[in-house]
């Protein structure tokens, strides 16, 4: 029921206008990675989750949950500046937003859970 509610608000802001299409900081997906625990014991290509889609508009960091994997803290920092954005984020929600800067730039993005699983992504703002 929320996945449909969801495609259906992002349909309609992609029909009105709201989502701009093209350019790199519209709509751009964010790879979410798992970062593995134990070292293995030869070299692996990384884990992208399945719990965490997410992506980066005007702003603001969307991140979906496909799953729920708890509550988790959210830091984001621009790796030029060292500039550094927090927030908490709950799984059970299904979707958070993430208020962060604009600025052109390089980005990191960090998810810790309750847990001690951590994910993590970057994205570029040109």
């Amino acid at each position: 029921m929320f996945k449909l509610i969801f495609l259906t608000t992002l349909l309609c802001s992609i029909i009105s206008g709201n989502i701009e299409q093209g350019g790199t900081d519209s709509n751009e997906s964010i790879p979410i990675k798992v970062e593995r625990q134990e070292k293995p014991l030869r070299p692996r290509t990384p884990d992208y989750g399945t719990e965490i889609s997410a992506y980066y508009q005007n702003g603001v960091i969307y991140l979906q949950f496909n799953e729920d994997i708890g509550c988790m803290d959210v830091d984001v920092v621009n790796l030029s500046t060292g500039d550094m954005w927090s927030d908490d984020a709950c799984s059970d929600s299904g979707m958070e937003t993430v208020s962060v800067s604009s600025a052109t730039g390089s980005y990191a993005i960090t998810l810790t859970t309750d847990n001690g699983s951590t994910y993590f992504g970057e994205y570029t703002i040109e």
